[in-house]
């Protein structure tokens, strides 16, 4: 039988019947044959789910009302009352979505820990997303027992990596039991044995549980911060991940100050209106009878650098080089004015021109 386009359209189209029984009609083997002649006439083929004898028309699947997951009829136009943009939904689902799906499996996602306890925190609410290692993680808004907030990335309150806001390791929180006076304060108890061997070290004077240290330039007492006093005692230890010595600063003002800060051999040159010739000893003791004030201005060590400076010159008179009655404290502008006076400039001392004394500044 001669296959032709009018009798492959009548079984096809007019009667309905599908690739396989055309083959069965027409006499071939398989529906392979049908296929290609299909194409070749030009015949549009329909979908699986139109053609005769598939589910629609052997009951198994209805529409309409009649099938068990009918949804009210042609999805209608809605808008999200979150993001405000449009999207389909049946009917009947208006009243249970109210919002697009991406804004459902948001909501879902943000009160996924909302209310849960983890350790000492309790979850508040979602805190949005932050940029970590190359992708995001999702950050919660904790309640801590000791009262303070924390935010905490979820998959460390998960795996019980975050248990706390800091409160059960002594640090802060009066609530907690181990407070011992703030977010700086360190324990004495704690590091005091592993520098007090390169540190002078002591109980404050008014908490005997925290530790307080000397400055390593003015010899103040001061109570040093967590992260000064691991830097330290990873030095003194030899431990990997820091250079230099990290000495002990009680201000910003002392650490610039200082003339072996950030220097690997000392000393480094002559640098003019600087405390780099003098003992640190007597510095030290010098600052402390002026009340770490300079002399001239009245600026504190808070808010100025403050040097001590030689009456006469340490070349000129080395032998009251040493002398504490020879020095005086002067903040860093103040001690530049001074060696700009007549007898005291920097390269009559160095010359070795001057040899009287240089009296202290007025006001």
């Amino acid at each position: 039988m001669k296959i032709t386009k009018k009798l492959l359209e009548d079984l096809y189209i007019h009667q309905g019947l599908t690739v396989r029984e055309c083959a069965e009609q027409l006499g071939l083997p398989t529906h392979g044959g049908i296929s290609w002649r299909l194409k070749k006439f030009g015949i549009k083929t329909r979908p699986n789910r139109f053609q005769k004898g598939n589910q629609i028309n052997k009951g198994r699947r209805n529409f309409g009302k009649e099938n068990a997951n009918w949804k009210g009829g042609k999805k209608e136009l809605s808008i999200c009352i979150e993001c405000k943009k449009e999207f389909y939904t049946y009917p009947s689902e208006k009243k249970n979505y109210q919002r697009c799906e991406k804004c459902r499996k948001k909501n879902r996602k943000s009160n996924e820990l909302k209310g849960k306890r983890f350790g000492f925190l309790t979850v508040i609410e979602d805190a949005g997303r932050v940029k970590w290692e190359g992708g995001s993680r999702r950050l919660w808004l904790c309640k801590c027992d000791c009262g303070n907030e924390h935010t905490v990335r979820a998959n460390d309150l998960k795996e019980g990596k975050t248990k706390s806001c800091g409160c059960e390791q002594g640090l802060i929180g009066e609530k907690n039991p181990k407070w011992i006076g703030g977010k700086t304060a360190i324990s004495f108890d704690t590091y005091a044995d592993q520098i007090k061997f390169a540190e002078e070290v002591r109980r404050s004077t008014g908490n005997n549980v925290i530790l307080e240290v000397r400055c390593t330039y003015c010899g103040r007492w001061f109570g040093p911060s967590l992260s000064q006093i691991s830097q330290r005692i990873r030095v003194l230890y030899g431990q990997k991940g820091n250079t230099g010595e990290c000495r002990l600063y009680c201000s910003k003002n002392c650490k610039i100050s200082c003339p072996t800060f950030r220097k690997k051999y000392w000393p480094a040159g002559y640098k003019p209106a600087t405390s780099r010739e003098v003992q640190p000893e007597l510095r030290q003791m010098r600052l402390a009878i002026d009340d770490y004030t300079c002399q001239k201005c009245g600026t504190s060590i808070d808010d100025a650098e403050l040097h001590c400076h030689h009456y006469t010159g340490t070349m000129q008179n080395p032998l009251e080089s040493a002398d504490v009655d020879n020095t005086i404290t002067l903040c860093k502008e103040c001690h530049k004015w001074v060696h700009t006076q007549e007898g005291c400039r920097y390269f009559e001392l160095r010359c070795g021109k001057n040899s009287g004394k240089i009296a202290e500044p007025d006001d």
